[in-house]
């Protein structure tokens, strides 16, 4: 039989190694999620900066051409020349803001990877 002591060190050790294994795990985890913060970052940096140049660039696109279309039917029908290009132009950003939403939805949950592993941990530490 062994000696009390040498029992209650084994438990303190062992809970020391459980200790060192949940900091460990947590730390890992930690890192995943500051790893898809990251991407996210970048992501939503990159879409802003194309969203801004394509909006800025259209813009200015869609005013010149109404000008130009405008110019062109001035002594015919300039105000049925407006409000065709007006229902055009709200028709289209109406599709536009419905494939945004679209693009929006069909983006994987912001930290997939973290939760996936979480919920892999919390069944691992169940069993």
């Amino acid at each position: 039989m062994e000696a009390p002591g040498f029992q209650s060190q084994g438990l303190v050790h062992s809970l020391k190694n459980l200790g060192k294994t949940g900091v460990a795990i947590l730390y890992t985890r930690l890192q995943l999620v500051s790893n898809e913060i990251q991407e996210e970052k970048g992501r939503l940096i990159e879409l802003m900066v194309y969203a801004v140049v394509g909006v800025f660039c259209a813009s200015f696109g869609v005013l010149l051409l109404t000008f130009f279309i405008v110019v062109a039917f001035w002594d015919t029908n300039r105000l049925a020349v407006l409000a065709v290009m007006t229902l055009l132009y709200l028709s289209l950003a109406a599709a536009a803001i419905i494939a945004f939403r679209n693009k929006l939805k069909a983006h994987a949950a912001v930290f997939a990877a973290t939760l996936t592993e979480l919920k892999k941990d919390h069944i691992n530490l169940s069993a």
